[in-house]
């Protein structure tokens, strides 16, 4: 059976490509404020986006069942 790797010419030696460095991430400590503030943003982010998409939806979804209820009231 051939492998992969000598079924396109490769040899059997591995072939990889060292990851990119990346410089050091900032750390935030647990239970400071810098991580309550990080906390409350990204909540706060995702609520308004979330919110933004869903309460127009929503409101559409009132307005059919509001008008079928007064329809079927009168």
């Amino acid at each position: 059976m051939v492998s992969p790797a000598s079924a396109n010419g490769a040899g059997s030696k591995n072939f990889m490509i060292p990851a990119p460095s990346e410089p050091p991430k900032p750390k935030i400590e647990m239970y400071s404020a810098a991580f309550y503030a990080a906390s409350a943003m990204s909540g706060g982010l995702s609520t308004g986006i979330t919110h933004t998409a869903v309460t127009p939806i929503d409101l559409v979804k009132w307005n059919i069942q509001v008008l079928i209820d007064f329809k079927l009231l009168r």
